[in-house]
């Protein structure tokens, strides 16, 4: 395939703009894809318009954060030729070109059901190697016009659903309208990291005849502390006997919708369930069941960003939340039967009734009225 080349013109007196375009575009053509940046010299030698490119794109946050990652961008002496259309001009009709190729040459769909969530639009931006999928569920606030603008494919819904349910849409939204193998979870107010791309096309060129996988996060918790969502210390396939084991020690382990990748042959099937506060686990352990899942350690693929006001910061501390994730455990340990029916699960089975009855009897304890107190006169009557 030809490479397309795109032209930026550098302004070096002032090149605000000219960095702007540049940032943009980082964040749609990543190393590999077949078009090349052509930056403009000007007045300057190339050596010279090398060195004030490396520096004043060095002093840009949003430049720096992409550096490892680089397409191909090449000085030229001189300026725009004039010969070049309008169209491939990042400083003219050709700023949006980089959206429309990274759409086009990207190998993974990134999916997000969102509602009513302009504060969060405000900050999105897109990830190379990504054609950015989302399913608005009839917001009223301007979600749906914020992404658009912003370089996102945005499906309009008009009547608006349940939660769980835009999932299950934006799920078929992914294959109704793209043909892409793979299908990524990112929910508002979460993000993929820089690089995130190919952290994918180095798991699947190492591991193949793979329907679901689990990578390493960052957790932004509420005080602001960063820390790994990591479950395993290394990158191994994991199969669903195990898993099944995992769910039911562990919990959840493969962990938020963030850390998912998942096959298209797969998506089809997903099942939810009716408890909405571990849907999601409830589709990747279905998948985790019956096929084996690809765990990836050792590098971050985005993060959860438990900071924001979001459905799990509003129930994790219900008593419903607890009796939805003891059954899910439980539900695994009914698979973990059927899958090795020579196992004996008596102790792990007392492992999770103490478990549940410890975490209730705490509950009752914090919520329980303090105990009356009789007055320092009263006396102690006895029953004749």
């Amino acid at each position: 395939m030809s490479k397309r080349k795109l032209w930026l013109e550098f302004d070096w007196d002032a090149p605000q703009a000219s960095l702007d375009a540049l940032a943009a575009y980082l964040r749609s053509i990543r190393d590999g894809d077949p078009v090349e940046l052509a930056v403009t010299a000007g007045a300057l030698t190339e050596a010279e318009a090398g060195e004030r490119f490396v520096a004043l794109a060095r002093s840009t946050p949003r430049i720096v954060e992409r550096w490892a990652w680089l397409p191909d961008i090449v000085i030229y002496t001189g300026s725009v030729p004039a010969d070049v259309p309008e169209s491939d001009r990042l400083l003219g009709a050709g700023a949006s070109a980089p959206h429309r190729l990274r759409e086009q040459f990207a190998r993974y769909v990134a999916v997000t059901p969102v509602l009513n969530q302009a504060a969060w639009a405000q900050t999105f931006e897109p990830e190379p190697g990504f054609r950015h999928l989302v399913i608005d569920n009839a917001s009223d606030d301007g979600t749906a016009d914020i992404l658009v603008e912003r370089g996102a494919d945005v499906v309009r819904e008009t009547e608006r659903v349940g939660r769980v349910d835009n999932w299950a849409r934006a799920a078929n939204a992914f294959l109704e309208r793209t043909d892409a193998e793979w299908m990524k979870w990112v929910f508002a107010g979460d993000g993929l990291l820089p690089g995130a791309a190919g952290i994918l096309d180095r798991a699947l060129a190492a591991h193949g005849n793979i329907k679901l996988i689990s990578f390493q996060y960052d957790w932004r918790r509420a005080d602001g502390v960063v820390v790994p969502f990591c479950s395993l210390p290394e990158t191994r396939v994991v199969q669903p006997v195990e898993s099944a084991e995992r769910f039911a020690v562990q919990g959840n382990w493969l962990g938020g919708p963030v850390g998912l990748l998942v096959h298209r042959d797969v998506v089809a099937n997903l099942e939810f369930g009716h408890h909405p506060f571990v849907s999601d686990w409830q589709a990747s352990m279905q998948i985790a069941l019956r096929h084996p899942v690809l765990y990836v350690a050792g590098e971050p693929i985005g993060y959860f960003d438990q900071g924001r006001e979001r459905y799990h910061n509003q129930h994790d501390r219900d008593v419903y939340t607890v009796v939805q994730d003891a059954a899910m455990r439980y539900q695994a340990l009914m698979r973990l039967g059927e899958l090795a029916p020579e196992r004996d699960l008596t102790e792990l089975r007392e492992q999770l009734d103490q478990r549940l009855l410890g975490i209730m009897a705490e509950r009752s304890k914090a919520s329980a009225p303090p105990p009356r107190q009789r007055s320092g006169g009263s006396k102690k009557r006895t029953r004749r």
